[in-house]
Formats: C-alpha cells, sequence, structure tokens
C-alpha cells in the first residue's frame, strides 16, 4: 500500500504527462505482480462495489477519533473531501503493517460488502489502525467509489 499511496500521490501532484508516465512506469517496473494487476484495475477506472456509505463513514471516524460528528461534518465543509477530512481526523496508528496494496483489496476493501453493519465497522478500524494518514487518505478513496486521481 506503501508504494501505490506514492504512486497516487505523484499522479495527483503534476499535470504533466511525461512525469505521469515515468511514474507509471517506475511503479509497474517495482511493484509485485499482484500489486501491479490491482493497481491498473483500479486505476482504469474499475471499482469494486460501495459497501460503505458517507454517513457510516463519518460516524465510525467520529467515534475513532473521539470527535463529535458535528465538528466531522464541520470539517468535511472546510477541507471538501470526506476522504482527506477523516484521514487528517483519526489518530496516529499505533503501528503501521507494511500492507500491499493487494492483500488491502482483496482481505479489507472486498469482503467490506460481505459484512454485516458491525463487521464493516470493525475491520474498518482494524485497517484504520495498521495504516498512515495518507495510506488511509486513498483507501478512503477506494472504499467510497471516488477514487480519480490526476
Amino acid at each position: 500500500m506503501e508504494r501505490f499511496t506514492a504512486l497516487y500521490d505523484e499522479l495527483d501532484s503534476t499535470t504533466r504527462t511525461s512525469e505521469k508516465q515515468a511514474a507509471l512506469e517506475r511503479y509497474f517496473r517495482a511493484a509485485p505482480a499482484a500489486d501491479a494487476a490491482w493497481a491498473l484495475w483500479m486505476l482504469t477506472g474499475k471499482r469494486p462495489r460501495r459497501a460503505v456509505n458517507s454517513t457510516q463513514l463519518r460516524a465510525w471516524a467520529s467515534e475513532a477519533s473521539g470527535v463529535p460528528v458535528w465538528l466531522v461534518e464541520e470539517s468535511y465543509e472546510m477541507v471538501g473531501d470526506l476522504s482527506e477530512t477523516i484521514a487528517l481526523l483519526l489518530p496516529a496508528p499505533a503501528r503501521t503493517e507494511a500492507m500491499p496494496l493487494s492483500r488491502l483489496i482483496e482481505e479489507r476493501l472486498l469482503p467490506l460488502s460481505t459484512l454485516d453493519e458491525a463487521g464493516k465497522k470493525a475491520l474498518l478500524r482494524r485497517t484504520w489502525e495498521e495504516l498512515t494518514s495518507r495510506q488511509r487518505f486513498v483507501f478512503h478513496k477506494l472504499i467510497s467509489g471516488s477514487f480519480r486521481v490526476g
């Protein structure tokens, strides 16, 4: 996930096609095959079914951060991006895990659609505890269906 997050940041930070192409080439040369396949799937506009709605994300982020829901809402209004708002409000992870993109998608993102609300909340909380703030931002983009870059 660290490598994919870095790719997202590189793609999002430039408008130059040559720089985007160079970032993609570097990523696909270095990424494990499973990560590269998922990255390509996501970057070409494919999306898994949206399993968590924004109301749930706001409520669960409020609980995890200790920030009242009204303040999460106000922060979202100021920031303008729910993925970024939540990533910024959540406390720093107790530990981070070097989780490859393929594992994040296969073990965290895709299973969300099969879980009940309590299961979704538990899986999200567990994931939040293992990702850096920037990785959480990209993860939220993936689960919300708003993953667009550059």
